[in-house]
């Protein structure tokens, strides 16, 4: 970890009087005009440490200022026994671990509570006191309103897979606020922890000269994103944008298909074909552009193709997902054909030899049947379940969710989508994905780009409708096409 390394550069009680200063800053952004009061959790490690050295701080400012501290005094490090020191010496008042918050002594309500309890070594699930601390606090907060830092990750949160520590058995602080040390941490933008860590603040503690090297993954940035293929120049057809073949919109399941196939029209490819297993669509009456093909007559030749969409399970499915695998471009497998991947062996072991770009979007139940985990497994490290992914089927993978990840098979780091709200989770926004991926595809965009591009882009979407007021609640994957396209031409243009 880069904690580990930090401490060998620095010494440790002067780090923790930085982290002290760091979090004593954050308190103060977030603390209404006047003095007080706030409460400050210390748990028995040092990130315990670092919030009694917050607690002398903000006592020496003046701030009214409460603590409650969870384990033996005399077990605590050389370094917090110094700051706990300080607070012993300040004007702070000491509450025992069992104080009843919602009818707090305190009077006015607290303007700011800060979780030290545990940190990112935390290993096991909180129990026992510390347990039932974490339910008045987040009770608290949730009747009151106050806000809630916690300091590096809440106290209760896996670091990196951003899952509560021992899943149901465990509880977790609901921050509003987290302030993470030194460098991010991933479990604070995927899995529980998107919701969990509130925003997400950054502090290095003076430290820019480590080495970051040993991060495994990175935030989607869309002004790092390669999109120079996405270039419009003046002497130019509409061969130049690339062919998406849509493969999927079944009986009963066409609006999978036409949702694929109109973000591929309106993430730039220069042809769509909408083909389907059974004609259910002959005209797109909205998007006449798009050209419906008959599953059964369609022949591959240059196209980008994404399967999946509403492609149903039957043996015409199965025989058009063996001829996309074995086309010699760039195939997108979502969906239905990712259902029919984790039930045919031999599918799966033909996807893992071919050279041209491939590229899976799995939500977690799909993840699950690929690899024959449960829902819960991937979901308590997505992580880990898409380097499988990447690995198993020698693809690039686009795991679905809150905080969506990108895992390239030959690269051992990972990204993480810094994009999207719960707004996403209705039917119809994967089929989007899928053919927003392939469009950009078509244009000529490396595997991994378009990946993230299209992530960000469609999750980008859906804060924009929801900062409008179309969102989260009724939000609907038809409304994220023209919202794409603007970001799209935003993003070439240099404006994002």
């Amino acid at each position: 970890m880069l904690e580990h390394r930090a401490k060998l550069d620095k010494h440790l009680p002067s780090l923790m009087e930085l982290a002290g200063k760091a979090i004593f800053s954050q308190a103060l952004a977030l603390i209404q005009p006047g003095h007080g009061p706030v409460l400050l959790i210390a748990g028995p490690g040092n990130n315990g440490g670092d919030a009694l050295e917050a607690a002398a701080q903000l006592s020496a400012a003046g701030y009214t200022t409460d603590l409650i501290r969870l384990g033996e005094d005399a077990a605590r490090s050389a370094e917090a026994q110094l700051a706990l020191n300080k607070v012993l010496h300040a004007p702070v008042q000491h509450l025992p671990a069992d104080t009843p918050l919602i009818s707090s002594i305190r009077q006015p309500a607290y303007q700011l509570i800060i979780d030290g309890l545990f940190g990112i070594g935390l290993n096991k699930p909180i129990t026992g006191t510390a347990a039932q601390l974490v339910v008045r606090i987040n009770n608290y907060t949730s009747v009151s309103g106050c806000p809630l830092l916690a300091i590096d990750v809440p106290s209760g949160l896996h670091a990196e897979t951003g899952a509560v520590v021992g899943g149901e058995a465990g509880c977790c602080i609901a921050a509003t606020h987290t302030l993470s040390l030194i460098g991010n941490k991933p479990g604070l933008h995927t899995a529980d922890g998107k919701q969990l860590a509130g925003q997400v603040l950054l502090d290095d503690l003076q430290l820019a000269a480590v080495d970051h090297s040993e991060y495994v993954a990175c935030l989607t940035d869309p002004s790092q994103i390669g999109c120079h293929a996405l270039s419009r120049k003046a002497n130019t057809h509409k061969g130049s944008f690339g062919d998406v073949a849509i493969i999927g919109g079944t009986r009963g399941m066409a609006g999978a298909g036409v949702l694929a196939a109109r973000a591929a029209l309106f993430g730039g490819a220069g042809r769509i074909f909408l083909v389907q297993p059974d004609v259910e669509l002959k005209l797109d009456m909205l998007h006449p552009e798009i050209m419906c093909r008959d599953a059964a007559q369609f022949e591959f030749n240059q196209q980008v193709v994404v399967i999946g969409p509403g492609l149903g399970q039957d043996q015409l499915a199965i025989d058009l997902l063996r001829a996309a695998i074995q086309h010699p471009y760039p195939v997108v497998i979502d969906a239905d054909a990712l259902n029919l991947l984790a039930t045919k062996p031999g599918l799966a072991a033909q996807l893992k030899t071919r050279t041209a770009a491939t590229l899976l979007t799995p939500h977690p139940l799909e993840a699950a049947r690929l690899l024959a985990f449960s829902t819960e497994q991937v979901q308590q490290n997505r992580a880990m379940a898409a380097k499988e992914l990447a690995q198993r089927f020698g693809s690039h993978i686009i795991l679905k969710g809150a905080g969506s990840l990108l895992c390239d098979p030959q690269d051992r780091h990972y990204r993480i989508n810094s994009s999207g709200n719960p707004g996403l989770a209705s039917g119809g926004t994967g089929d989007v994905l899928a053919g927003l991926c392939g469009a950009l595809l078509a244009q000529g965009m490396e595997v991994g780009e378009a990946a993230a591009l299209a992530c960000w882009a469609h999750g980008a979407a859906a804060d924009a409708l929801v900062a409008a007021g179309s969102g989260p609640i009724g939000l609907h994957a038809s409304e994220l096409l023209p919202v794409i396209r603007s970001l799209l031409n935003r993003r070439v243009a240099g404006g994002i």
